[in-house]
């Protein structure tokens, strides 16, 4: 047996056969159980408060209590002891009250010893299988409580991004549980924050506000999103802690300036949400960092109340979702490089920036930083970022933007064509290398990580010819080669051109040259001539 000790108390008002049927038991399971015996109700409800029991082995005929009402006074307080009555008489009220009081079995002592060790016997393993169960349970518990952190990290993802999915509704309510608070910032010179500077920012703002709340803080979070870094704080109360966040992130903006050169313009909400409108808030910050930072702003602002901010129509309301919309696929399109696309997602955003002066339009100011911030964050990261800085304080922001725009797509063309250069001259090395091998397709594409079709594509659109016929150009040529300058028999020199048949080899030979290879041979030897002449 497993586990703990199964605790077993046996009760009946004659010692005798409480004290025998203890030391049957104890006999039967050895270590697996520890009995005790008891001579009244009254002494067992003292002793299971002392230790509980799993298993109570009860006479139901029993002077003062008896085992019936000992059963009603236990299974209150413990619910899951299993409980066996033992008596003397086949009475059918007896065995109905038993049944009432949920025992687990009803044995008559005429049955036997056989009968009562074995009722036992499964009564232990039902107790061993209870145990297996909880302790699976308390596995599971605690694994999904490591699993809360990122979970809810994923959720928050979604809240920020707008793309909750349906169904969802009670994890949000358990997990992404508080007041939530949320800062943004943003390097005031994106093309000089370092990827490095970013992290360290991230985790400074929030081993910062944790050590400051103590309790009062439930869980934080930190993400970075393009050029923006996002703070998410879950605290017990919307309205008490953001002069608190204010003085905090100014502390934290100071350490940041001084020790790491980074500046960084943060906006922090006037208040706690809960998790529904979480996104909506992060897109009402957006558009306030936008805003300042266009107007010349930097340090730590509060978001303005809505009674402050710009008021739209519901007409108005229904485009912005929708340009907020292009401009996350714009986004998206410089994360994979979709070149296509994302000319075709910029071209609604700059045709709203074309009709709407920066000056009177505070969602032009917000279009226009996001998506020269999504530009310039991805030209530092592909070193032409001083490029794009230059186009971007020269021209009104719809050219400014499309001469950015231009540019992003003219550098990923010639990194596309780049790439593609390198691959096919890889492959052509690598066919040199092992001409003599299995170098099909699908190895080569297994060997450089790409689709077969991808590899067949660049490599025709660089050497003019498919993979295969490249490899049979190469294997013929070195064929000719060794048929010219060595004795090799024609099997032999099919199987170092990487050819099993030599009859296929045969094939192959005299399609590419109109000659077999002995007569390739003999020709080759006829004419004195070597290497690779005009055949």
């Amino acid at each position: 047996m497993d586990g703990k000790r199964i605790q077993i108390i046996v009760v009946d008002d004659e010692p005798i056969g409480a004290d025998e049927l203890s030391e049957m038991i104890s006999g039967e399971f050895g270590e697996a159980v520890e009995v005790r015996a008891a001579y009244s109700g009254s002494t067992v409800l003292e002793m299971v408060r002392a230790q509980p029991c799993d298993i109570l082995v009860s006479d139901i005929q029993m002077r003062g209590m008896t085992g019936l009402e000992l059963a009603s006074a236990l299974r209150t307080r413990y619910p899951r002891m299993r409980i066996l009555f033992l008596t003397g008489y086949d009475d059918f009220a007896y065995a109905y009250e038993a049944f009432r009081q949920n025992a687990a079995h009803y044995i008559l002592k005429t049955e036997g010893d056989e009968m009562i060790l074995r009722v036992i016997g499964e009564e232990i393993e039902q107790v061993r299988e209870q145990e297996r169960i909880v302790e699976r349970i308390r596995v599971a518990e605690g694994r999904y409580r490591q699993m809360i952190p990122a979970y809810r990290r994923q959720l928050l993802m979604q809240l920020l991004l707008d793309t909750v999915p349906e169904g969802l509704e009670s994890d949000f309510e358990q997990i992404v549980s508080g007041a939530l608070y949320i800062v943004v910032a943003r390097p005031s010179e994106t093309a000089r924050a370092s990827m490095r500077s970013k992290l360290i920012a991230l985790s400074v703002v929030r081993q910062l506000i944790e050590n400051a709340l103590g309790e009062a803080l439930y869980w934080s979070e930190g993400f970075l999103q393009e050029a923006e870094l996002v703070w998410v704080f879950a605290a017990d109360s919307p309205t008490q802690y953001t002069h608190s966040f204010f003085q905090l992130i100014r502390k934290a903006r100071k350490y940041l300036e001084d020790e790491l050169s980074l500046m960084l313009f943060f906006v922090v909400s006037e208040g706690g949400v809960v998790w529904r409108q979480l996104g909506g808030k992060y897109a009402e910050i957006r558009g306030m960092l936008s805003r300042e930072i266009l107007c010349g702003a930097a340090g730590v602002a509060i978001r303005r109340s809505k009674e402050d901010a710009p008021t739209y129509s519901a007409e108005q309301v229904q485009r912005m979702d929708i340009l907020r919309r292009q401009l996350e696929y714009c986004q998206r399109d410089l994360r994979g490089g979709s070149l296509e696309q994302l000319e075709k997602h910029a071209q609604p955003i700059l045709e709203y920036l074309g009709a709407h002066p920066l000056s009177g339009d505070a969602f032009a100011l917000e279009l226009t930083a996001a998506l020269s911030g999504a530009l310039l964050g991805y030209a530092n990261v592909n070193g032409f970022g001083t490029v794009l800085s230059q186009l971007e304080k020269h021209g009104d922001p719809p050219t400014a933007l499309r001469g950015m725009i231009d540019a992003v797509m003219c550098t990923m063309r010639d990194q596309m064509d780049k790439a593609v250069k390198s691959i096919a001259q890889y492959l052509v090395e690598y066919i040199h290398e092992h001409i003599g091998e299995d170098i099909g397709t699908a190895v080569l594409a297994e060997k450089f990580g790409y689709s077969s079709g991808y590899l067949s594509r660049v490599f025709k659109q660089e050497q003019g010819m498919s993979i295969h016929e490249y490899i049979t150009r190469m294997r013929v040529e070195l064929a000719k080669e060794l048929l010219c300058n060595t004795n090799l028999r024609v099997y032999e020199i099919a199987s170092s051109c990487g050819y099993d048949n030599t009859t296929y080899f045969i094939k192959i030979f005299k399609n590419a040259t109109g000659f077999t290879p002995q007569d390739f041979r003999q020709t080759a030897l006829r004419s004195g001539e070597r290497g690779d002449q005009a055949f």
